[in-house]
């Protein structure tokens, strides 16, 4: 899971298939603090 800045907000950047992205976010929200993609963007 990769991101890039742009400007004031976030750019997804993937490295494979957009559901290998969204899978990989998913197992990062699930086993980190964060409740949330939005939360994880905030840090």
């Amino acid at each position: 899971v990769d991101y890039e800045k742009v400007c004031q907000g976030w750019k997804k950047l993937a490295r494979s298939s957009q559901s290998d992205w969204t899978k990989n976010l998913e197992t990062i929200v699930q086993w980190s603090p964060y409740s949330s993609e939005a939360d994880l963007l905030q840090e």
